[in-house]
């Protein structure tokens, strides 16, 4: 824009998936150039840019070299979990909700866990994990608890769905009856009594 010359925006140049391939290949080479963080955040991009055109095999690749360099950041498990989710690998995606959810239960805690608000945060107008929410359902419906555990907040807290919400976590509770943070979980999406 200096000088009246008009901007120019890079999807004007090059296609979503050609950037995404440019910034592959320039972490490929060079990553180590990169502050960890800043690596991180091109593998995620060039991710957005791909997620619905790639095998869940190599969003899986791009993911796990993203976590690595930002393993603090929970939406990167939670894509990982989704996309095994995607092809039907309910065990592995279960695995990767169940780790990250245990990890941080503490009884009695009021607030979701980060995790779970991680999974209905927004970026810009939408939800990060909205294109995820749906394998999410799935999963829970195939009878995986903490998939549906997950879903119960995505319907409450995403949504504003009570009774699908509350019949979601009932699916958990079926499966673990004496699971605490299932009946935290229950208590948080509860509605309010007057």
């Amino acid at each position: 824009m200096m000088g009246g010359i008009a901007c120019v925006k890079t999807r004007a140049l090059f296609r979503k998936r050609r950037a995404a391939e440019i910034i592959l290949q320039e972490l490929k080479a060079h990553q180590a150039d990169y502050h960890p963080f800043e690596a991180a955040f091109g593998y995620r991009a060039a991710f957005l840019s791909l997620e619905d055109k790639i095998s869940p095999a190599r969003a899986r690749e791009i993911l796990e070299k993203a976590a690595a360099l930002d393993p603090d950041n929970q939406v990167f498990a939670l894509k990982m979990a989704a996309t095994y989710f995607r092809e039907g690998n309910y065990p592995s995606g279960e695995a990767i909700l169940k780790s990250l959810m245990t990890g941080q239960f503490k009884p009695g805690l009021d607030a979701p866990l980060p995790m779970l608000r991680a999974l209905t945060s927004k970026a810009w107008r939408s939800y990060e994990m909205e294109k995820n929410f749906e394998p999410f359902f799935a999963a829970a419906k195939a009878g995986n608890p903490y998939a549906a555990a997950c879903s119960a907040h995505i319907l409450h807290d995403a949504r504003g769905e009570l009774k699908p919400a509350l019949e979601m976590i009932e699916r958990s509770l079926a499966a673990e009856p004496s699971n605490a943070m299932f009946r935290d979980l229950k208590r948080s999406i509860q509605p309010v009594e007057p």
